[in-house]
């Protein structure tokens, strides 16, 4: 032994801090393993930096009461399996170049490999550590992996760089877990993890997958700014604060199916594969905003204490959602849906938010309840189906555009707008409910529309609607006003057994076929007043409880009002009928105003039963006149009536005076036991 290597030595076993210039030759820094074995043994302070150790430094189930650092210095070999650590041990910025074993070494206090090199792959089954454990920008050529380890304080391997994975399996961490910036060049298990507090990857790279299966944090876990190249599973993981990935990258499959997080925030993410969120539950929100999902995407059964949000993202896969419950409000504005959305069964506490929304392909919402639907302006290119949907508050549609059809099917609302939408495949409101109005103003229906056995509690308005096909009201119930003025139907329309509590009102509505109301009863007044009929006209039956209005009316088909009964007055006043008029049996409570009408086809109006006046100067009879048994409680003006043909009021009651002046009679005039 030379002088040099005699000084090292006796620095060594004094336990005095041996510091070598790093600019020195490595024959001038080497210290021999058994010279540190020899001070542990004596339990002296260990303060090495820049040392070249010769040989295997093996520290096997050493007792080592007093601290340790060996920095900065090359390592050929190190054991220091079960070794017990009383006071701080540092390696920091050590180069081991070849076999390290850890496996059930016990630190009480802290433990660091800082900026330390590993040769091979450094297993750290079984360590416990009583404070802090720092791997902080240490590089791993090999595996880091082990089981059940342990630290009191935080975990630090931020930049850290682990060459072929990490394989960890029952973690416990006793405050934050640090892997900011580290790289993981293959896959990264730590299944079964246990945090007390934060979890924190920003700007890590995963170049393979990434498995946090079963993990429990007490705090968050942040994710931001990370890259995923590989898998993503947080499978039954348990997160008590909230997961953030802001603008993460997901290469691949992410799931975080069976989990539980306080909060999630998967923000301005671009996720590349599949993802599931399937049976999660989440305490408060899911913020998902301006994120893009390439692949499916799978929220079935998500459960959520608050609001989740997914404005402006794109779903270029299938989106599920069904059976989800959210206990907040479902916000999806601006959100794009490419290849089908299935919203089925889900319950939203609050309001759903869909305006501006895009469905490239059919939407489900069959069964779901939620407490407000609002899809303004959205558009549906295929079939948005809402069958047996309950929404608490209103439901809106307006400027909505459907490009498939439109199955509302049992849906209940507490009111419905879709003013101005429009509907290009077929509509389906059978069985609907309504507690508030509903407003088909201005809506356009190109296909046919169904909506029997309707109920709404308060007024419907079609005002300025259109319907390019069949359309049918029959058996539905109104509450309040049914409003239709000027509708334009093109296809035929069925009123039939219409109960309406309010008004009926359609001035100026043209029906280009056949329109029904027969049977429907309606407890306000009944207003066709500048209506256009091109097909045959039905109102038999009709019971109004207020005034029928069909002045200056256009029927270029027949007129058919047998049987119905007017609580008001009836007014036909310059109306034009085309085909023939069934007047027979109607009872009209107050006056019968057909003057000035022009009635192309015969006119029946056998047992027509008139409560107050009625009129018909100046009305133009073109076919037969038949009014056997008419009855008017009041006078009857004829004055300047002309009748093509024949006039027959053979046992007609008139209860007042008969005006007939200036009347003309082109064939025979019966007034026989009048």
């Amino acid at each position: 032994m030379d002088v040099v290597d005699e000084e090292k030595l006796q620095a060594i076993l004094a336990g005095s801090a041996l510091h070598l210039p790093a600019e020195q030759p490595e024959t001038a820094r080497v210290v021999r393993a058994e010279w540190i074995v020899e001070a542990v043994r004596l339990g002296l302070a260990v303060d090495i930096d820049n040392a070249i150790v010769a040989g295997p430094l093996d520290l096997e189930g050493r007792y080592i009461p007093a601290a340790f650092s060996l920095t900065n210095s090359k390592i050929s070999g190190f054991d220091a399996g079960d070794a017990r650590f009383l006071q701080p041990a540092r390696f920091d910025g050590c180069q081991f170049d070849g076999s390290v074993r850890l496996e059930g070494l016990r630190a009480e206090s802290d433990l660091s490999f800082a900026d330390a090199r590993f040769a091979g792959d450094v297993d750290v089954s079984g360590v416990a550590v009583g404070g802090s454990l720092t791997l902080s920008r240490t590089a791993v050529a090999g595996v880091l992996g082990g089981k059940g380890t342990r630290t009191g304080a935080s975990l630090h391997a931020a930049g850290a760089k682990i060459g072929k994975g990490v394989a960890l399996e029952e973690v416990q961490v006793g405050a934050d877990l640090i892997l900011d910036d580290a790289a993981i060049e293959r896959n990264a298990a730590l299944r079964a993890l246990s945090v007390i507090r934060h979890v924190s990857a920003k700007h890590a790279v995963f170049a393979g997958d990434l498995t946090l299966e079963r993990a429990q944090i007490g705090g968050q876990l942040d994710l931001s700014n990370a890259a995923c190249r590989g898998k993503a599973i947080f499978s039954a993981a348990r997160v008590d604060d909230v997961l953030i990935a802001t603008a993460a990258v997901f290469a691949d499959e992410a799931r975080f199916d069976a989990a539980a997080f306080g909060e999630l925030g998967l923000s301005s993410i671009s996720f590349q594969g599949p993802v599931t969120l399937a049976e999660t539950r989440i305490a408060r929100k899911l913020l998902c905003m301006e994120s893009s999902f390439e692949r499916d995407a799978n929220f079935a059964g998500l459960g959520t204490g608050a609001d989740v949000n997914f404005e402006d993202v794109a779903f270029k896969g299938r989106m599920l959602m069904r059976g989800a419950d959210v206990g907040g409000a479902l916000e999806c504005e601006s959100a794009t849906f490419e290849r089908g959305a299935d919203f089925g069964e889900t319950r939203v506490s609050g309001a759903a938010d869909f305006t501006h929304a895009s469905f490239r392909a059919n939407a489900a919402f069959s069964n779901t309840r939620f407490g407000r639907l609002d899809c303004t302006r959205a558009s549906f290119e295929g079939d948005a189906d809402l069958a047996s949907a309950r929404v608490t508050g209103p439901a809106c549609f307006a400027w909505t555009t459907f490009r498939g059809s439109a199955y509302w099917r049992g849906m209940r609302a507490g009111g419905i707008d879709a003013s101005h939408a429009t509907f290009a495949g077929k509509a389906d409101l059978n069985d609907g409910e309504s507690t508030a109005n509903v407003d088909l103003s201005g809506a356009a229906f190109e296909r046919e529309l169904q909506a029997l056995n309707l109920s709404v509690k308060t007024d419907f308005a079609a005002a300025d609607a259109r319907f390019g096909d069949a359309t049918a009201f029959a058996g539905a119930k109104i509450g309040g006003d049914l409003h239709l003025e000027r509708v334009a139907a093109e296809g035929a329309w069925s009123l039939r057994g219409v109960a309406v509590g309010g008004s009926l009102r359609a001035s100026g509505a043209v029906f280009q076929q056949d329109a029904n109301l027969g049977v429907a009863r309606v407890a306000g007044s009944v207003d066709f007043s500048g209506a256009r009929f091109h097909g045959e006209a039905q109102l038999g039956a009709l019971i109004a409880g207020g005034a029928l209005t069909c002045a200056a009316t256009t029927f270029a088909g027949v007129a058919d009002v047998r049987s119905a009964r007017i609580g008001g007055d009836a007014s036909f006043a310059k109306a034009a009928i085309a085909g023939q008029a069934f007047f027979d049996g109607l009872e009209v409570k107050g006056a019968l105003d057909l003057s000035r009408a022009a009635l192309a086809a015969d006119a029946r109006c056998n047992d027509m039963t008139v409560g107050g006046t009625f009129d018909c100067s100046t009305a133009a009879f073109a076919g037969l006149g038949i009014f056997h048994r008419f009855s008017v409680a009041g006078s009857a003006n004829m004055e300047g009536v002309r009748f093509g043909r024949s006039a027959e009021f053979s046992g007609a009651i008139f209860g007042s005076r008969l005006i007939a002046n200036g009347a003309h009679f082109s064939e025979r005039a019966d007034f026989e036991g009048s």
